[in-house]
């Protein structure tokens, strides 16, 4: 076609931008000379278009943010994820940020190692006081499966391979923050490499672990935060430490950019039925701080400033999910009897160990 200008041309490559099955575009390379591209050309074109993808999401979510603020746009946004936990959470997100980053700790060469080993021994025992704190305060809240986590980090904190390493690292003459963050790094990577997706979620709960003992190192105090009354929680990646930080009573919903299904964090809010969305990528998290969002665990996404309408629908259904969970609680531990008199074992249908607890306490009699 001559009026595109594209006549002098022989040689085309062209792969399409794509977001979550969504076409966002096509990147295109010509070149004059006819000529076949490689593999290598192609795959290096794939990834710059995935690369283009996010950020070109990243560009129409903050504009349509842009849009809904100074009023040009009354359309709700939605933003899509994987559901973690089931159900319908709405209140006011409270976007949080790691405080302590262990991967910026540089090392330092130090010569006399005993105040440096002192330190790290009275982080972990500081630690390790804290987290019996958090267990008995969650005994309430939690089932003590649920609560058994507080029992996988104080082993952490009391096993040769985090403590002795790190102490290693230390009497080795690095520093002991600059210790730690090697410690955890090499044990945190052994577990990302795992084929497993339940063990490979646990290097998340030692990078956790690791950033509480920085945080201990470094005497940081953590800050004060004051929580709305409904908090939709929302971070890059909700730690445990995150979710434990909200008052049980406030907590309306968690999404995170990163994280699975299979994550400690996952499994926290599935035991306190709180609704929670994993995978919401290439968000500017920091422009959705302090707005109504509505977390919907059914349909795997996200409602940022849902319209009074659509709000009004949101929280109809949510009045008749809790009604209906009322409702089933009175049957929990009633028999599965057909209306005949044949008797039936009710089964859950898990792929996970850490979600029996939760399946046992609504009955299930079995996996």
């Amino acid at each position: 076609i001559a009026a595109t200008g594209e006549s002098p041309y022989h040689g085309f490559l062209g792969l399409p931008i794509i977001r979550r099955g969504k076409p966002l575009g096509v990147l295109v390379v010509q070149q004059r000379q006819s000529r076949k591209f490689t593999g290598e050309e192609e795959s290096f074109l794939a990834t710059l278009a995935a690369q283009l993808a996010g950020s070109i999401t990243q560009a129409e979510i903050r504009q349509s943010l842009e849009r809904l603020d100074t009023g040009l746009s009354q359309q709700t946004l939605f933003l899509e994820g994987v559901a973690s936990a089931r159900g319908l959470g709405i209140g006011e997100a409270v976007v949080v940020f790691p405080e302590a980053d262990l991967d910026s700790v540089p090392d330092k060469a130090i010569s006399d190692t005993a105040d440096d080993e002192a330190n790290f021994r009275h982080a972990v025992a500081t630690e390790t006081e804290e987290l019996k704190r958090l267990s008995k305060q969650l005994e309430g809240v939690l089932a003590a499966e649920d609560r058994a986590l507080f029992d996988a980090y104080a082993l952490l904190l009391s096993s040769d391979s985090l403590v002795q390493g790190t102490l290693r690292r230390i009497r080795q003459g690095n520093w002991a923050p600059g210790a730690l963050r090697a410690t955890i790094t090499e044990y945190a990577n052994i577990f990302e490499e795992m084929d497993d997706p339940y063990l490979a979620g646990r290097a998340a709960d030692i990078r956790d672990l690791g950033r509480r003992l920085l945080k201990r190192l470094q005497q940081e105090r953590p800050e004060i935060r004051q929580y709305p009354e409904r908090t939709i929680l929302m971070g890059e990646e909700i730690s445990v430490s995150d979710f434990l930080e909200v008052p049980p009573d406030k907590l309306a919903g968690l999404v995170s950019v990163r994280g699975t299904s299979a994550s400690h964090v996952a499994l926290l809010a599935r035991g306190m039925s709180i609704p929670a969305v994993f995978g919401i990528r290439d968000t500017p998290l920091e422009r959705i701080n302090g707005r109504q969002v509505v977390v919907d665990g059914y349909l795997a996404r996200i409602c940022i400033q849902p319209g009074p309408t659509l709000l009004e629908e949101y929280h109809r259904l949510a009045e008749e999910e809790a009604q209906l969970s009322k409702e089933l609680e009175s049957l929990r531990d009633a028999p599965a009897v057909t209306p005949d008199g044949r008797r039936f074992a009710l089964l859950a249908n898990s792929g996970l160990f850490a979600d029996i607890a939760a399946a046992r306490e609504r009955g299930a009699e079995g996996v």
